[in-house]
């Protein structure tokens, strides 16, 4: 997705806001349907916890999906390009600096640890 913040597209993990009246685990159920197209079987939480907490005291709601699977009826509304990857294809991307988007690094680890899951 491009980012005029760093005037580049950037790869990154699938997030948004939490609507007025939803869930944090429908937003991001929503979220994921809406930027990929995808739906996971399972929607695991990994906790809440602040994003920014040198600028603000907005809290972040971390989610792991598994079980992913594309609506192949699914039209994007907005201009993200969907790009699927294993754990060892991120891992690389990462090593390499080509995945910028740090916090994510924390969801990983995260449901390492919660869940026991092998990354």
């Amino acid at each position: 997705q491009y980012r005029q913040s760093v005037k580049s597209h950037t790869l990154e993990f699938p997030c948004g806001q939490v609507d007025k009246g939803e869930s944090p685990r429908k937003a991001a159920i929503r979220e994921l349907y809406e930027e990929t197209g995808y739906v996971c079987k399972k929607i695991r939480s990994l906790g809440i916890g602040l994003g920014w907490i040198d600028r603000s005291a907005s809290r972040v709601c971390l989610f792991y999906g598994q079980g992913a699977v594309k609506d192949k009826k699914f039209k994007p509304q907005e201009k993200i390009e969907v790009k699927p990857i294993t754990i060892r294809e991120f891992e690389r991307l990462a090593v390499k600096g080509d995945f910028r988007q740090l916090q994510s690094f924390a969801l990983l680890l995260l449901a390492k640890w919660k869940f026991g899951l092998i990354i």
